[in-house]
């Protein structure tokens, strides 16, 4: 069943299966905020398109056990082969397994006589290879996998997922990494030790502009049976929510469930709602900070990340605490919040914010 709501981004899905097509990437990288639509990009774009080119496309999302990532990429893996005969009989036929699919997760058996036992990471991968067709395995929430750098279970699947992706010399296996946690990020891709550092190209992943809210107005149209809503409204209020396309949809559809059609007014009497979960989120965020790591976030905020070791934000912060203030007082506000992942390294000295929506909050909580 078709999404009537989905604002479909045909242009960039398009631009990744041909650049793959044609040797131009590999892998490439979408970064952004939380409630951006990359989830929702992935699945009904990205991963349609690739299965008409005969992909066979493998989604993990690695948030399902936040404790094993291995097997999430285990049974992600043998989902998407057992959901097409074909290439499950490639996999039969090419490797010898005798896989089955029970209440209690994927079996495996080397050979008809052979015990069932778990499928392991490595025959994960070699049925895989099995498969005629390319590879193309959507790896979201990637990030997660930086969260915990001293477990080896962490470390060790991380390292062979990379061998496993990019140290071959076919094209077989193409991949797209999508998260939201940039400074997590940084430590899988960004510097040079990294274990996917320059494995990958990131491409961008824009805001939705006015022709999203033109798309919405369109289909509330449709399911109200012509009641049509003020645009130029309807663009400030997507805006106000932070320009994230769920949260500006799931306001139409309660508009339109409650017949309220003015959308100044259902903004209003739905975004409450819409926001509590998040707001809650961030409310723990702040009560994690210290006054000190508040002052310097503020801070940050003034003067939008620029040089925050400088000697005025250092003064700034003596008159607030006394001479004790220093640049180690910074430092250490910096390790907390980018430890929060409100704020992370974008370059030499460079600072960015990692959710737009979370500053908007302080600076309205204040």
């Amino acid at each position: 069943m078709n999404d009537i709501w989905h604002y479909p981004r045909n242009e960039l899905a398009s631009l990744i299966i041909d650049g793959m097509k044609n040797d131009l990437i590999d892998r490439s990288t979408i970064f952004a905020p939380r409630k951006s639509g990359k989830t929702e990009f992935i699945l009904k774009d990205l991963l349609p398109l690739a299965e008409e080119q005969g992909m066979l496309v493998v989604y993990v999302d690695f948030w399902k056990d936040k404790t094993n990532p291995e097997q999430v990429f285990i049974n992600a893996a043998l989902s998407a082969i057992t959901k097409k005969k074909t290439w499950a009989s490639q996999v039969k036929d090419n490797v010898g397994f005798k896989f089955d699919v029970g209440l209690d997760g994927f079996k495996v058996g080397v050979g008809a006589k052979s015990a069932e036992q778990a499928l392991s990471l490595e025959q994960t991968f070699s049925a895989l290879e099995a498969c005629k067709a390319d590879i193309l395995l959507l790896l979201d929430e990637v990030q997660h996998l930086a969260t915990k750098p001293n477990d080896e279970s962490f470390t060790n699947f991380t390292a062979a997922l990379r061998s496993f992706m990019a140290n071959r010399s076919d094209k077989k296996v193409k991949g797209v990494f999508t998260g939201s946690s940039q400074d997590a990020l940084s430590k899988l891709f960004a510097s040079t030790d990294a274990p996917f550092y320059d494995s990958a190209q990131t491409l961008p992943f824009k805001p939705l502009s006015e022709r999203f809210v033109e798309a919405c107005l369109a289909t509330f149209k449709k399911v109200t049976n012509g009641k049509q809503l003020s645009k130029n409204d309807a663009v400030d209020v997507f805006m106000q929510l932070n320009s994230a396309p769920g949260r500006f949809i799931n306001l139409l559809k309660q508009m339109a469930l409650n017949m309220e059609y003015d959308i100044n007014k259902g903004s209003g009497l739905f975004t409450p709602e819409i926001m509590d979960a998040e707001v809650a989120a961030f409310q723990n965020i702040v009560q994690k900070l210290t006054e000190r790591e508040m002052a310097v976030l503020v801070q940050l905020i003034q003067t939008e990340c620029k040089d925050p070791y400088s000697e005025s934000n250092i003064e700034k912060l003596k008159q607030a605490f006394g001479s004790s203030a220093s640049k180690s007082t910074i430092q250490n506000a910096m390790t907390k919040l980018s430890a929060l992942d409100i704020v992370y390294k974008a370059g030499h000295g460079e600072w960015r914010f990692s959710d737009p929506a979370f500053v908007k909050y302080i600076i309205t909580a204040r």
